[in-house]
């Protein structure tokens, strides 16, 4: 079976052309050996493929990653809740401390406070209270101690979450 995809001009739209015979050339499809089938991407698309994550968030590791907002103290609960999502996991295991005193996930939390235009050097502390990757005024920072939790805050700082559909 040939495979292709065309991205539409409506960014939320792509076409999925299937077939066991014929060509596609310059993004069209012999319409007489295919047939399409029009689908949407509910969070839109890009390089002919439906996106991941929402237009607020990030992808990275295949997950989509939040800012929390510094001025409510936000928690990656709340933070997921209020997009109507849930927590995920990856938070702790990809971006924070999955087990206490760990700074296994050092270069993951680098690379998302990247994403998030945060591109100064990162402070890893062992004090704090289970916020994992965060950003403060000084720069990112990951706290090593205690584990990462969905419902920690501290004072100052953004938490980088990982958020799903429930």
């Amino acid at each position: 079976m040939h495979r292709y995809v065309k991205r539409l001009s409506d960014s939320a739209v792509l076409y999925d052309y299937d077939g066991s015979v014929g060509v596609c050339v310059n993004n069209t499809c012999d319409p007489s050996s295919y047939t399409p089938a029009e689908f949407s991407c509910d969070k839109g698309c890009a390089d002919g493929a439906c996106n991941l994550c929402a237009s607020d968030a990030e992808e990275f590791m295949g997950h989509c990653w939040y800012l929390a907002h510094r001025d409510f103290k936000e928690s990656c609960s709340a933070l997921c809740q209020n997009k109507g999502l849930v927590y995920d996991e990856a938070t702790r295991d990809i971006a924070g401390a999955p087990t206490a005193g760990s700074t296994a996930n050092r270069d993951n939390c680098i690379a998302l406070a990247a994403l998030f235009k945060e591109t100064r050097s990162l402070s890893t502390v062992t004090w704090g209270n289970g916020v994992g990757c965060t950003i403060h005024r000084d720069g990112p920072y990951l706290f090593s101690t205690p584990v990462t939790s969905a419902s920690a805050i501290q004072d100052g700082h953004q938490r980088i979450c990982a958020c799903q559909e429930p």
